[in-house]
C-alpha cells in the first residue's frame, strides 16, 4: 500500500537543522487536550452516568457549521499559500469541487445529530478545538513533514519513531478503552441503548469492508488524511470531554486534508500514482 504523505517521518536521519525536539513538542501541545481530558474522564466509569450526544439538528446550526467549515477551508489555504507551506495547486474549479464535497460530508455529519449536539451543548468549546485542531494540525504536519517521519519497516531502530508510535498506541488505547466501559454501562441500564457488541459489530462491518476492498484486485489504496480523520470523528459519539476532544481533533485532521490536499481518491489503478490529481 503506497505510504500517505501526511504520515511521514523520523526514519531516515535528520538533516541538519530539522526541529525534531521541536516537532516532538509541538505534537505533545497538540495532543494535550486529549491526555488531559482522558486523565480528567479517567478510562472506568466515574460518578456521572454517561450517555451519548442528544441529537439536535437545526437549520441555524447546520449554518453556522457549513459556513464554519468554508472559512476554515479559506483560511487554511491563505496561510499555506502565505507560509509557502506543501499543498496541492488547485484550479477554481478544483477549489469548488472540494468545497462541495466538504459541504456534503460535513452536512451529513451533522445530519447524524452528533455535531448538532456538541453544538447544542458545548458550542463555544466545540468550535474553539475545530479551530484550533485544524490550524495546529497544519503547523504540525509541516513539522512532521520536515522531520521526515515515515512509519515503516525500518522505523524499528530509530527511536523518534518507536516512541511516537507507542505513544499514539497508548492514546488511542486509552480512548477505545474509555469508549468501551461506558458503551457497556449505557446498554446496562438502557435495553434501548445500542450495546457493546452492537457497536463492535458496526466496527467489524466497516473494517471489513475497507479490507475486501483493499484486498480485491485491480487497484492500490491510498487513505488519505481526511478521509480516516472524517470516518474516526463520526465513531465519537460518547456525552464526554475525551469523546468531544477526539471528535474535534479528527475534524480538524480531515478539514486540513480537504483544504489543503482535496477530497481526493482513495483508490487507484494499479501501477497509477496516488500524487496525482484525479
Amino acid at each position: 500500500m503506497p505510504f500517505q504523505d501526511d504520515v511521514e517521518a523520523l526514519v531516515t536521519p535528520a538533516a541538519d537543522g530539522v526541529p525534531h525536539g521541536a516537532f516532538l513538542l509541538s505534537l505533545a501541545g497538540f495532543v494535550a487536550p486529549l491526555v488531559a481530558a482522558l486523565l480528567q474522564d479517567g478510562i472506568y466509569v466515574g460518578a456521572d452516568e454517561p450517555r451519548y450526544v442528544r441529537q439536535n439538528c437545526s437549520a441555524a446550526g447546520l449554518a453556522f457549521w457549513l459556513l464554519l467549515c468554508a472559512a476554515l477551508y479559506v483560511l487554511q489555504y491563505a496561510l499555506a499559500w502565505r507560509r509557502r507551506w506543501k499543498y496541492n495547486e488547485k484550479t477554481a474549479a478544483r477549489h469548488k469541487e472540494d468545497l462541495l464535497r466538504q459541504s456534503l460530508l460535513c452536512g451529513l455529519a451533522y445530519g447524524s445529530g452528533i455535531i448538532g449536539g456538541r453544538l447544542a451543548e458545548a458550542p463555544l468549546a466545540f468550535t474553539a478545538y475545530v479551530v484550533a485542531f485544524t490550524l495546529g494540525y497544519c503547523v504540525l504536519f509541516e513539522m512532521l513533514r520536515a522531520g521526515n517521519v515515515e512509519f515503516t519497516a525500518n522505523c524499528v531502530g530509530n527511536t523518534h519513531a518507536v516512541a511516537v508510535a507507542v505513544f499514539a498506541a497508548a492514546l488511542v488505547g486509552g480512548l477505545v478503552a474509555h469508549t468501551m466501559f461506558r458503551i457497556s454501562f449505557i446498554a446496562s441500564l438502557n435495553a434501548n441503548a445500542p450495546s457493546l457488541a452492537n457497536c463492535a459489530a458496526l466496527v467489524l462491518v466497516i473494517l471489513a469492508a475497507h479490507a475486501a476492498l483493499v484486498l480485491s484486485p485491480g487497484s492500490s489504496a491510498h487513505f488519505h488524511h481526511y478521509y480516516l480523520g472524517f470516518v474516526g470523528s463520526c465513531l465519537c459519539t460518547l456525552a464526554t470531554d475525551t469523546s468531544m476532544v477526539a471528535q474535534c481533533m479528527l475534524l480538524g485532521i480531515y478539514l486540513h486534508g480537504t483544504s489543503l490536499f482535496g477530497v481526493e481518491r482513495v483508490f487507484y489503478p494499479d501501477g497509477a500514482d496516488p500524487a496525482s490529481p484525479y
